[in-house]
């Protein structure tokens, strides 16, 4: 056979099988997005989902089991406030027993804690740093229990990236008394020096004040934002007195160009509690 012959066939195979690749789903890749961010895990890779709530000590226990259970259905990692109760610990090992996950409380009273599935998050290392010693404090004169930061760095499965997730409640109501004025500049700023340490952190809680609020500053000058300045602003939390619509949950990060954690989109959970549950997605960029 001539070369002229033996390139004409050539071509002539070529002409057949092309339309048969052409037939090829575009679909076949096996992967399928995961978690409540369909749309950008399915443009961006894997998700982080993490999900801050104060349950409120005084909601009900059957109640706030519902909402854990609904909250841990599309979060990887939840953190929670007000949870010292006997009652409040033995919904937390209910849902736990039902569902599987694993849970990291803080120190003393135990009033916070971080859940996370196992299946999704390895707990590589746990700490916790204290931001404030016990305060009298008035209006209405009390003493606020010591804070802490409690955090545990995580492992994501898929890709290999680590990320401190943490949980704070701070001092509530810093505008009517000096004292409490004092406190909540002392734990914003001992957070700050803490999360200067950490590599990745996502911090979710209970801040007590606006997501834009100057008392939150010392945390913007070390280059961190929240999830109410990079997805837009969303009420948390509704005041008795006025119904003022406050964002006093919230999570705190650095920007995505330093951890490759982009902020995808947040929502709200209306749940058994007075506070709404916070809910994060991030993209897991490297």
């Amino acid at each position: 056979m001539t070369a002229k012959r033996l390139s004409a066939v050539l071509l002539g195979v070529v002409a057949l099988l092309l339309p048969m690749l052409m037939l090829v789903p575009a679909s076949a890749s096996p992967q399928q997005p995961r978690t409540i961010a369909d749309v950008g895990d399915a443009l961006t890779g894997p998700t982080l989902v993490v999900a801050t709530y104060n349950v409120r000590a005084a909601s009900p226990d059957a109640g706030t089991r519902a909402d854990l259970r609904a909250l841990l259905a599309e979060a990887d990692a939840l953190v929670l406030q007000e949870v010292a109760s006997a009652s409040k610990k033995a919904v937390i090992s209910w849902v736990q027993a039902e569902t599987g996950v694993k849970v990291l409380y803080s120190p003393g009273q135990a009033g916070e804690a971080i859940m996370w599935h196992p299946n999704k998050l390895i707990l590589q290392a746990k700490g916790a740093v204290v931001l404030s010693e016990p305060t009298a404090v008035g209006n209405p004169g009390m003493t606020i229990p010591r804070k802490y930061l409690t955090w545990g760095r995580f492992q994501l499965l898929s890709p290999l990236t680590s990320s401190q997730v943490g949980v704070v409640h701070l001092v509530a109501r810093p505008h009517v008394d000096r004292r409490r004025a004092a406190l909540l500049k002392l734990q914003v700023a001992n957070l700050a020096k803490k999360c200067v340490d950490f590599k990745r952190p996502l911090i979710g809680g209970d801040f007590n004040v606006d997501y834009n609020d100057p008392w939150l500053d010392p945390l913007r000058n070390i280059g961190m934002l929240n999830d109410h300045e990079a997805l837009g602003w969303l009420p948390t939390f509704y005041n008795a007195s006025d119904g003022a619509a406050r964002s006093f949950d919230q999570w705190w990060f650095r920007p995505a160009t330093q951890t490759g954690l982009r902020p995808l989109e947040h929502h709200t959970y209306a749940g058994s509690s007075d506070h709404r549950a916070v809910v994060v997605s991030f993209a897991v960029q490297w």
